[in-house]
């Protein structure tokens, strides 16, 4: 019965398999391009700490900030500053 153990050719099979993929990353430069941005953005999602009060928080604020403002209050900042209703005149 053969026995597991961590033998040369074992070694050699994960140096020839990266050698394999080696290759094939400078035959198909572009797709491996995709695949390394595709792999980037699962690790950064994956990793992300979700349930923290402070992330979660952070996150629902950041989305409330894209909540547009009602029109009055904008029309209101909007609105042009006379002058006259500036200056006081005393008689």
């Amino acid at each position: 019965m053969a026995t597991l153990s961590a033998s040369p050719t074992s070694t050699n099979a994960f140096a020839d398999a990266l050698n394999r993929l080696r290759a094939t990353a400078q035959d198909y430069p572009t797709e491996f391009k995709g695949l390394g941005g595709i792999v980037a953005v699962f690790l950064l999602v994956f990793f992300m700490p979700v349930g923290a009060a402070r992330f979660d928080n952070a996150v629902l604020e950041g989305l409330a900030l894209l909540h547009p403002r009602p029109l009055p209050v904008l029309a209101r900042r909007l609105e042009p500053v006379r002058p006259q209703a500036l200056v006081r005149v005393t008689s």
